[in-house]
């Protein structure tokens, strides 16, 4: 996880439970000068690190749920993207959080490119869900640091006609890739596949949307 790999970095750091989040702070005061730089490297790590808890944690609505963008791509088959995530056995719609003063459009062509690598000329948009769709994340699930704040996301989905080549398609455009594989599946298949507690907004998604296709 995220925090496992920071402490491993910061040796002289531990990470004490806050109201939201964690703080994290120097352990033990410099005992020389190779300790000194050492803190101050770890200062600077932990300053990212908190700033980065304070962002997200103000991205949470009142009743705990982060806002976020859906994308159901479809080819011109009505086939959609299914995408299985990095080193799991899992797969998913893309997906990903609304940063502060983004829309949730600038949201989905964002993420769009960071995980298919797809610009807004690869695609033209048929339809959007007209209110947010959420789901509950299982406290097993949630980092530890936040618990007890957050509850789950609440989405956006968009249902995109890809209008480009499937070479356009590229899961490695984000030095942080979220996908490692992908295929062509039929509409309706993701619910049969989908980890069970995105299966309702999947269900609800996929039923608005389908007007869409229809059409």
């Amino acid at each position: 996880s995220f925090f496992k790999r920071c402490k491993k970095k910061l040796r002289y750091a531990h990470v004490r439970q806050a109201e939201f989040g964690c703080q994290i702070v120097p352990k033990r005061p410099p005992r020389n000068a190779s300790d000194t730089l050492a803190a101050h490297k770890t200062a600077l790590v932990c300053e990212r690190i908190n700033h980065r808890l304070a962002c997200e944690a103000e991205m949470l609505d009142r009743d705990g749920y982060r806002p976020n963008v859906g994308i159901i791509l479809c080819n011109h088959r009505n086939e959609v993207f299914w995408g299985k995530r990095v080193k799991e056995h899992s797969w998913q719609f893309p997906q990903g959080g609304i940063k502060s003063g983004e829309t949730p459009v600038q949201a989905m062509y964002r993420e769009l490119m960071e995980e298919v690598g797809l610009s807004p000329t690869h695609v033209r948009i048929l339809g959007r869900t007209r209110g947010w769709l959420r789901y509950d994340v299982p406290e097993h699930w949630v980092r530890r640091e936040w618990r007890g704040n957050y509850r789950g996301q609440k989405q956006i989905w968009f249902l995109l006609r890809f209008v480009g080549r499937e070479s356009d398609v590229s899961l490695r455009t984000s030095s942080k890739p979220e996908f490692d594989a992908w295929r062509w599946h039929d509409y309706w298949m993701p619910l049969n596949e989908v980890i069970e507690f995105k299966r309702d907004v999947y269900r609800l998604a996929l039923n608005e949307l389908r007007i869409f296709i229809d059409n």
